[in-house]
This record gives C-alpha cells, sequence and structure tokens, in this order.
C-alpha cells in the first residue's frame, strides 16, 4: 500500500474516510472523530482494520508472518 508523509489541513481530516495513529505502545488505532466530527461512520474502517490485524500478526509472530524481523530476548 502506497503511504507518504506530508502536513495536512484540518480539513481535510473532517473529509477523510478514514484515520489513525500509530506506535508502539498505541499499535494501529482508529481515529473515529475530529472536533466531534465523525471519521467513517465513527467506527475503525476497512483499511484501519487490515493494518491493525496484519500489525498484530506481525508483532505477535502469528502464522510466521515477517518471522525474520523477530529477535528472541529469552533462552528457548
Amino acid at each position: 500500500m502506497p503511504v507518504g508523509e506530508r502536513p495536512i489541513d484540518r480539513m481535510e481530516l473532517y473529509a477523510a474516510d478514514e484515520a489513525f495513529l500509530c506506535g508502539t505502545a498505541m499499535e494501529v488505532t482508529s481515529i473515529v472523530s475530529v472536533d466531534h466530527r465523525p471519521i467513517s461512520g465513527g467506527k475503525p474502517g476497512p483499511i484501519t482494520t487490515s493494518l491493525a490485524s496484519r500489525y498484530e500478526a506481525v508483532t505477535r509472530g502469528k502464522e510466521g508472518v515477517r518471522s525474520d524481523w523477530h529477535t528472541p530476548v529469552y533462552e528457548a
């Protein structure tokens, strides 16, 4: 999925189909409203839901997804 990083205007947030925040502590978290205006019907959208599921699969080592990214920090 192509991505980009740039400053955005508040009006773009109001008109967005979906919005989310991501980070190591919050993982992928849907933004359901901005200034009390709902985004994506006030629920996580399909892209956010898909990204959150994929993120969890990668970080939890489910189904061998990206196992080359994992480094055990415990004795086997």
